[in-house]
């Protein structure tokens, strides 16, 4: 089964990876030239991939897009009140496994939690991420 490594828009060609999807292919799965890797996108689309290393850089080169790889036609978005501590981390993963297209935050009248900063979307956005990788699901998961 190959790896699943993470684009923001898949095309074809070579598309550098950036450094925290560099840094997991090239240390954490010590892949080497030339792996096969299956490489998705934002909107779901899919393809296999040929990972190429060089000094400082890590990219797949990506020769066609299998068409039929696009994601569901029904879009699942969830807005809830965010839950105390690592509960929001959980709920986020969860979301993005069961294949929810996007969640919104919210602040309501009885909130614990505010959905603020900048730093709490971008963790969010990144556990969205590597759920889509784990479960293998089309696409990731919004979060507005």
């Amino acid at each position: 089964m190959a790896r699943r490594i993470h684009v923001p828009v898949l095309a074809v060609g070579e598309t550098r990876l950036d450094e925290a999807q560099a840094h997991h292919a090239r240390d954490v799965l010590r892949l080497t030239q030339g792996a096969e890797v299956e490489v998705f996108d934002d909107e779901g689309r899919a393809a296999c991939g040929t990972l190429l290393i060089a000094p400082g850089a890590v990219a797949v080169r990506v020769e066609h897009l299998d068409e039929a790889s696009a994601g569901s036609s029904v879009r699942l978005t969830v807005a809830s009140a965010v839950p105390k501590g690592e509960r929001a981390d959980w709920m986020v993963e969860k979301l993005s496994e069961l294949g929810v297209a996007a969640f919104v935050p919210l602040a309501t009248a009885r909130s614990v939690v505010l959905p603020e900063g900048r730093n709490k979307r971008q963790r969010w956005a990144r556990i969205a991420t590597e759920a889509a990788k784990q479960s293998r699901r089309a696409g990731v998961m919004q979060i507005a």
